[in-house]
């Protein structure tokens, strides 16, 4: 049946260690993972107990956001389908 298109959406879990992100393609009632990756990004290294992010974290973490943009982009994920 077409009215039950195939789609694909996105998490993006930003951890104070971790960065993670998942894609699915959801077909009908069921979900099948597409690809699946965790990435440091440690961004309370050196700061957060002082109630800070460093320049170093923000920058591991553009890193690493700049890589899930990536892969989000080869998989042809949809912006407003991403959740972070």
């Amino acid at each position: 049946d077409s009215s039950f298109a195939l789609m694909k959406q996105a998490i993006i879990d930003l951890g104070t260690n971790t960065f993670h992100l998942l894609i699915v393609e959801k077909n009908q009632s069921a979900y099948q993972t597409l690809f699946r990756e965790s990435r440091p990004a440690k961004i309370g290294l050196a700061g957060i107990n002082q109630g800070i992010i460093t320049t170093e974290a923000i920058d591991r973490a553009l890193t690493v956001l700049h890589y899930f943009r990536a892969v989000l982009h080869q998989y042809e994920i949809a912006p407003e389908t991403v959740v972070a």
